[in-house]
């Protein structure tokens, strides 16, 4: 069996100290790390090295132009359409194609192992894999610290990985019995404790004007899953927002938190950027700052109803039992303890008692199957069985 790194930029698994990579070569599995340019964290300079002239947005039967949302998103700063900007990395995309096909008819690999799976490099190598039948592995960093997704299925995670997919159906069979509750409040307070972004509570909070507060976690600009799980980017995301604020919520506080990631860099801060050029309600309250700014955890339970698009905010509110509403597709929506977003729910009723919408059991049942299906990023024991089994290793060893 052979396996291709091309999880290009390293952002869940070392390039060394790699728990996935020791596994393999303990079982006699090629790993190879295989990448078209030497990379400092740029992915831009993935796709410096295309040979094309006139560009082609449908090349080779690809839809270049849905593959590369998220990178016209960074280049242009905001969810803008440039032609230039877009034939710059059509031609470039282009190339990874021509390079990616000839890489996996040189190395003929069984796997390829990606990360993310919707930035355009990875959308490419994933989508060329599945084109000549090659298995696709996919790994993301959760907001879990230390704990990833991890999908052997479906090329994709965040909003597409497996679980996402079929957990409706794990619910549907498991009841929560007082041991599982134990278990699950346990998992629930220990996550609480190690979260992958900490946010501080070092700015004193500003005096709100009404006693009840809508909370809305905003998300980094080009985040993937603003920009094709959801018909709501931020700017839109926004934009209902403050429709809701000026028609429905008049009398409670609306209250918008940039992420804490976009905050660091001021130069990238494109969403709070944008929000403060906004005419903004007076009941609409822009929360900027890094980690050491405002404590997310203390906005949420501070607050009466959650207002997310995908945002893994949302989950962490249903575990503090708060009602939360989603615009897009996050992976924990759907499965009977959030509610979905429409401009025409009963808000009278909603706004007298918010927590009509809170399903605390049905989010613990299903947060204690999901935080089960993560796997550790330094493998347990228990993780290297569930690989090898996703994987055929010891059949296909004995076999060789």
């Amino acid at each position: 069996m052979k396996i291709l790194g091309m999880d290009f930029l390293h952002w869940v698994f070392p390039k060394t100290n790699n728990s996935f990579v020791e596994l393999m070569r303990e079982k006699g599995v090629e790993f190879k790390y295989i990448q078209p340019d030497v990379l400092y964290r740029n992915t831009r300079k993935i796709l410096a090295f295309h040979k094309h002239s006139i560009a082609d947005p449908y090349y080779k039967g690809y839809n270049i132009r849905n593959m590369i949302k998220v990178e016209m998103v960074k280049e242009t700063h905001w969810y803008k359409w440039n032609k230039n900007i877009e034939n710059d990395y059509v031609l470039r995309v282009m190339g990874l194609i021509d390079w990616t096909e000839k890489i996996y008819k040189e190395e003929k690999p069984d796997y390829i192992l990606i990360e993310g799976g919707l930035t355009c490099f990875a959308r490419v190598t994933a989508e060329i894999a599945r084109e000549m039948g090659i298995k696709i592995i996919t790994v993301e960093n959760s907001f879990i610290d230390g704990r990833i997704f991890m999908d052997f299925s479906t090329g994709f995670v965040v909003n597409r990985h497996i679980f996402a997919r079929c957990s409706q159906d794990w619910m549907d069979t498991r009841y929560l019995t007082h041991a599982k509750r134990k278990e699950v409040d346990k998992i629930i307070t220990d996550v609480f404790q190690n979260l992958k972004f900490k946010t501080k509570d070092a700015l004193p909070m500003p005096k709100f004007m009404h006693s009840k507060t809508i909370f809305a976690p905003l998300q980094v600009t080009g985040d993937q899953v603003c920009v094709y799980d959801s018909k709501y980017n931020n700017e839109k995301f926004v934009k209902e927002l403050i429709w809701l604020a000026n028609n429905k919520f008049q009398d409670w506080n609306v209250v918008l938190r940039c992420h804490p990631v976009e905050e660091r860099w001021s130069t990238k801060a494109y969403t709070g950027n944008w929000v403060e050029k906004q005419k903004l309600p007076s009941n609409v309250y822009l929360l900027r700052g890094a980690f050491d700014s405002y404590n997310t955890q203390q906005l949420i339970k501070n607050s009466d109803l959650i207002l997310v698009n995908n945002s893994q905010a949302g989950l962490e509110a249903c575990l503090l039992e708060k009602p939360v509403m989603v615009l897009g597709d996050a992976f924990y929506h759907n499965k009977g303890f959030t509610t979905t977003y429409k401009r025409t729910h009963n808000w009278e009723k909603i706004k007298e008692n918010p927590d009509i919408l809170v399903n605390a059991d049905q989010a613990k049942l299903w947060f204690l199957y999901f935080y089960k299906w993560l796997f550790n990023k330094q493998f347990t024991e228990i993780d290297k069985q569930r690989v090898l089994k996703e994987m055929n290793i010891e059949r296909s060893s004995n076999e060789g």
